[in-house]
């Protein structure tokens, strides 16, 4: 078997994620899945609070958890500023997100029309659709990154006139071949690496 048809069996047998990058994915969609409780639960309350407490109560009630947030979300973008983690600073926008939409609650549950209120009750279910589909987009992104880096790897060695011609002269090992496709791999990342670098500045 050829150096090129080794390695493209290799990279086939490796289109199936890396155990870090499976355990990486399943964070994020326990963190999304929690996100998700913890409003189901918020707007249970909310709506037990409509019906068994007076307007005053229930608006006074709504406006201080809605501070508590705004609270909430002013630390959470100042951790994620200070350590430039973007997924927190998502994190941070949907919190905001959500603190306005409590904000607006009371209006809707007092004054608005009952058809609206209902519909503004079922909003959980809604939201948690939201981070469902989150959570499958992003599992969508990172596995066609994945590929396509397997994809860039093998681009290289098929191009690449130097491993052309050792392929019709020598036989390598299987070792040798997954080592060359790591080696490979880390070198595009140090490319991209720097390239990133060269535009920031």
């Amino acid at each position: 078997m050829g150096r090129v048809e080794l390695m493209q069996e290799k990279i086939e047998q490796q289109r199936q994620l890396p155990n870090e990058l499976k355990e990486k994915l399943d964070v994020i969609t326990f963190q999304n899945l929690l996100i998700s409780i913890f409003i189901m639960i918020y707007m249970i309350a909310v709506n037990l609070l409509f019906m068994n407490e007076s307007t005053e109560v229930f608006s006074m009630s709504i406006k201080v958890s809605a501070i508590t947030l705004i609270i909430l979300d002013i630390i959470i973008f100042e951790i994620s500023y200070r350590k430039e983690n973007l997924k927190l600073a998502v994190h941070g926008i949907e919190l905001f997100c959500f603190s306005l939409f409590v904000l607006s609650i009371p209006y809707i549950y007092v004054y608005l029309d009952a058809t609206i209120r209902n519909i503004i009750m079922l909003s959980s279910v809604f939201l948690a659709i939201y981070f469902v589909g989150k959570s499958i987009l992003i599992h969508i992104a990172e596995n066609h990154k994945y590929l396509n880096n397997l994809s860039d790897v093998l681009e290289i060695l098929q191009e690449d006139s130097e491993y052309k011609s050792y392929i019709d002269d020598y036989e390598i090992s299987e070792n040798e071949v997954i080592s060359e496709i790591q080696e490979l791999k880390e070198k595009i990342k140090i490319e991209k690496n720097i390239m990133k670098s060269n535009k920031s500045k």
